[in-house]
């Protein structure tokens, strides 16, 4: 907030709006402020003035903490897994979960079939895919760096070992 040269230091002081140290004192106006600084209103009765280096460097050094906490809470969750069933063409997926055993876990509720078992458990920073045939008999799984590097591996095993036309059922990437 500027405050006009014009107005007497008396007047504003006596509001509590300008610090006693932005009074000029020989004729009792006010300073303007320095170039290269910006005023806060950090407290009601006074304002601090803030170099622009300071408070850039203050806000980068904000913004580098909340993104170091940000990342060290996506790093605790980057495990997956892809449960199937063949018997009855069922499949379970799991992302981004703390740990493989709990990833596990979700993927075979999530399949819902007795028969079902965990075939592909996808760790930090990877992708994974399953494929299967029409009639679900035949199947092949992989992991990769990509979602779409995943799929195609995940295709091309199901051909390579399963005779007739395979489809990609199921694919994502832990973070």
């Amino acid at each position: 907030m500027r405050v006009s040269s014009t107005v007497s230091a008396k007047e504003t002081s006596r509001a509590g709006k300008v610090p006693e140290s932005d009074r000029d004192d020989h004729n009792g106006r006010l300073r303007e402020p320095r170039v290269g600084t910006t005023v806060c209103p950090l407290r009601t009765k006074a304002y601090w003035r803030i170099p622009m280096r300071r408070a850039a460097l203050l806000v980068i050094g904000l913004i580098t903490i909340i993104g170091i906490f940000a990342g060290a809470r996506s790093a605790q969750a980057q495990f997956g897994a892809i449960a199937y069933d063949r018997a009855n063409c069922a499949w379970g997926r799991s992302w981004n979960f703390a740990s493989p055993r709990e990833a596990a876990a979700v993927a075979l509720a999530e399949c819902r079939y007795a028969g079902c078992q965990v075939i592909l458990e996808i760790g930090p920073h990877q992708c994974g895919s399953l494929a299967s045939t029409v009639n679900c008999r035949g199947y092949g799984w992989a992991t990769s760096g990509s979602r779409s590097g995943a799929q195609y591996a995940a295709l091309q095993a199901c051909v390579r070992y399963n005779a007739g036309e395979c489809i990609a059922r199921v694919g994502d990437c832990n973070r």
